[in-house]
């Protein structure tokens, strides 16, 4: 599994508890925050990739030190939290409450663009895998040449080693010889000599006809389907909610004591005694025709919600708005390797 997937599982496991404590504030918006604030690790996550896309299959010269990469590393820690601070006030914003259903629009819009984006970075991807090696598997898929020149041999069996594990195999249409020695998982290329038998240090762009990664072709592919999965059950939660609160309109008058939009006298219910005043969502139970012995008015009343029709709208669309969030989300981080490969 490549570290980047290992990350992402790791990220997308830590927003149901960052997202917990906020909730008092933000309601049902505080799912989106965790996963807009973890946009900001994009860059990261594509110049880590671009990083380990560039590094040698085979080195001319295995033994360096002082490359800079630990510096890398130790500057990217801190302006990965500096992004993630700024990120996080952003993300704050836009779930602050009420949802702003121009901000939920614009968001539905990059998470679908994003998701296209994706389908087609990784659709010639998956076409190109079936046919041809990652960087992993190219000295593994090469064949072992049966004739070996003695010059080739000379340069790649030259000093000590356990000569019997290695064997050399042919790339035609990277014109080099590859020596390779048994790995844990298959053949693992030590030495490539190139024209005039020279040593070369190989990286991924050296190569025709070598595929993205597998593991980040994989990683797309399952950032994508949580993605999808995310929209869908976003969006029947979304429609669970407003069945549950399909309901009519009511001004709660203070003291439990409530009258219908429709007209009617109030009705009071316990429910509301200790509540302030306002809109509420009610249904009505019992009634039916007016007789000698009944007025045929409703005799029960049950609250749905407190706040008006427009409220639960709002919240039906800030819980689908979480799902884009969180496909967004889902779909950057996973795409992003595969991207820059």
């Amino acid at each position: 599994m490549p570290a980047s997937a290992v990350l992402v599982v790791v990220v997308v496991a830590a927003w149901p508890v960052l997202a917990w404590p906020l909730r008092a504030r933000f309601g049902v918006r505080a799912g989106m925050v965790p996963p807009l604030a973890s946009l900001a690790l994009v860059p990261f996550v594509a110049f880590a990739a671009a990083w380990a896309r560039a590094q040698p299959i085979v080195d001319a010269m295995p033994f360096q030190c002082g490359t800079g990469d630990v510096a890398l590393a130790m500057l990217a820690a801190p302006f990965a939290g500096g992004a993630l601070v700024v990120a996080t006030l952003w993300a704050r914003y836009v779930a602050s409450p009420p949802g702003r259903a121009r901000v939920d629009r614009t968001l539905r819009a990059c998470a679908v663009l994003a998701i296209a984006a994706g389908a087609v970075t990784t659709a010639p991807a998956i076409v190109q895998a079936w046919h041809a090696p990652d960087a992993d598997g190219w000295a593994d898929s090469l064949p072992q040449a049966q004739a070996v020149p003695d010059a080739v041999r000379t340069v790649a069996f030259a000093g000590p080693g356990l000569w019997s594990l290695r064997d050399v195999r042919r790339d035609d249409a990277s014109d080099l010889w590859v020596v390779t020695r048994p790995g844990p998982q298959g053949r693992v290329p030590v030495m490539a000599l190139g024209c005039a038998l020279t040593r070369r240090t190989i990286v991924a762009r050296d190569l025709r006809a070598l595929s993205a990664p597998h593991g980040w072709i994989a990683e797309s592919v399952g950032g994508l389907a949580v993605a999808a999965l995310a929209i869908v059950a976003a969006g029947a939660l979304a429609a669970r909610h407003r069945r549950r609160h399909a309901a009519i309109e009511a001004t709660h008058l203070g003291g439990g004591w409530v009258a219908t939009d429709g007209g009617g006298p109030p009705m009071q219910t316990t429910e509301l005694l200790h509540d302030a005043p306002g809109p509420v969502l009610v249904r009505l139970a019992g009634g039916g025709a007016p007789t000698y012995r009944a007025s045929g008015l409703p005799w029960q009343m049950r609250v749905v919600a407190r706040g008006s029709r427009e409220s639960v709208e709002d919240a039906a669309r800030s819980i689908a708005a979480v799902g884009y969030a969180v496909a967004l989300a889902v779909t950057a981080l996973a795409c992003a390797p595969l991207a820059v490969a």
